[in-house]
């Protein structure tokens, strides 16, 4: 209860002081006629009367009343007090069930409290940070521990088919792992010399002498973990075969994306463009991809031009729920081959600026995380319906109109379409080009 004028709030029945089981019980008989908490209250000053609760309550209760907040006017309100707020919430619930203050003990280490903290606050994305945390906690369902309750299964490994199927041996020792570390600079031998268990070394990452470190080191380290873990389900339950130089590409795509400094104002860049027209009677469709972290929020932009740099028309799409930038990449160009086609072009140009994308769509060999793989196929399918319709990569630099265009919407959450009377900040960056 918040006690404000304490018109609402009884003495005898409600329990109107935080920390106590049960309302409060007036030692002197002769007041037990107050039956309101507004009548221990001075109405002039709108404060207590501290001698009088004195001589109502224990010295243990009053310092406990003293602390409450009064205001004449407002009236008194119920409130939640595992929120700061007071406000119930689900989530405020949920804390407060969950609460648990013990130690953490793995394999027989306590985890520092600190540990837990440096993870969750850091700034990689979720599903990387929970793979981190089950690593600490050795929640990884590999075959050695399924085996533990099911002694027909076999357990080498199905990546090299040698040793038992450990988290230890699908990061450590199987030469998968092996080569991808060392293709991003990571010495795995001596982390192997310095660390038993996969916790160990993940836990280290997050201890407070290795705070100090670079955060591309962290994410190096986060983020080659993950992919190898999900290089190994790729074999597993999609039957793919790994190429340790396209895991490395991965590992710098993602690393990338986490280190991408997110731009204050939507619409602007300082750099000067060099983007080139496409030959005549064909149009270019500039086209790129925002994606945002931690909301999980993305847009798109497509900006169409002729061969004579006349802007023809632009189309800028919010979305939310998408699983990296590469699906929005993805999404970006599919979006743009259907608003082509439900405008007629039929010889079109389109440059982007996701490398991976764009190889995945020129060449045979899928370069891409196999959940964007669909829409790579799909894009193939509704570029065999034009005339002609090229594929190029293009540098961010000279990309810049769209870029803009892919950015804004993840502020403004709205959808446009323009084929006049462009944005003017669009329209500097179109006289820039």
């Amino acid at each position: 209860m918040e006690i404000n004028n304490g018109r609402k709030t009884k003495i005898r029945k409600d329990r109107w002081i935080p920390g106590m089981p049960n309302p409060p019980s007036p030692q002197n008989d002769l007041f037990r006629f107050y039956e309101f908490v507004e009548e221990l209250m001075i109405p002039e000053a709108a404060q207590w009367n501290i001698q009088l609760i004195n001589s109502l309550f224990d010295p243990d209760t009053t310092l406990k009343i003293q602390t409450l907040y009064i205001n004449e006017n407002n009236e008194d309100s119920m409130i939640w007090m595992p929120a700061k707020d007071g406000i119930f919430s689900v989530k405020s619930t949920y804390k407060m069930l969950t609460y648990n203050n013990r130690e953490v003990q793995v394999e027989g280490r306590t985890i520092d409290r600190k540990v837990w903290k440096t993870l969750w606050s850091c700034k990689a994305a979720q599903r990387i940070k929970i793979f981190a945390w089950k690593s600490i906690r050795g929640l990884h369902s590999t075959k050695y521990k399924r085996a533990m309750f099911n002694s027909s299964l076999e357990v080498n490994c199905d990546i090299c088919g040698c040793n038992e199927e450990t988290i230890e041996h699908i990061l450590f020792e199987c030469r998968h792992a092996r080569e991808v570390w060392r293709g991003i600079n990571i010495n795995i031998d001596s982390v192997r010399a310095s660390s038993n268990t996969v916790s160990e070394w993940v836990t280290s990452w997050f201890s407070v002498h290795n705070q100090n470190k670079e955060e591309r080191w962290l994410f190096s380290l986060m983020i080659g973990a993950w992919i190898i873990w999900k290089d190994h389900c790729d074999v597993v339950f999609q039957g793919v075969s790994l190429n340790p130089c396209t895991t490395i590409h991965r590992i710098h795509y993602h690393l990338t994306s986490h280190m991408h400094k997110p731009h204050n104002a939507a619409l602007m860049n300082s750099q000067s463009s060099r983007w080139k027209p496409p030959l005549e009677n064909i149009l270019k469709y500039n086209i790129d991809g925002s994606f945002d972290l931690d909301t999980n929020q993305f847009g798109t932009g497509i900006v169409v031009c002729d061969f004579a740099g006349h802007c023809i028309g632009t189309k800028r799409t919010y979305g939310n729920r998408a699983l990296n930038l590469e699906a929005v990449e993805c999404m970006a160009i599919h979006e743009a081959l259907l608003w082509e086609k439900s405008l007629n072009h039929s010889r079109i140009h389109i440059e982007a600026g996701a490398k991976l994308v764009i190889q995945s769509i020129n060449v045979h060999t899928l370069l891409i995380q196999w959940e964007n793989r669909n829409l790579i196929k799909e894009i193939k399918h509704l570029s065999s319906k034009f005339n002609l319709c090229t594929f190029d990569y293009v540098n961010k630099d000279d990309n810049q109109v769209a870029d803009a265009l892919a950015r804004s919407p993840r502020e403004t959450t709205i959808s446009t379409e323009y084929f006049s009377d462009f944005d003017y900040t669009i329209c500097d960056l179109l006289a820039g080009d």
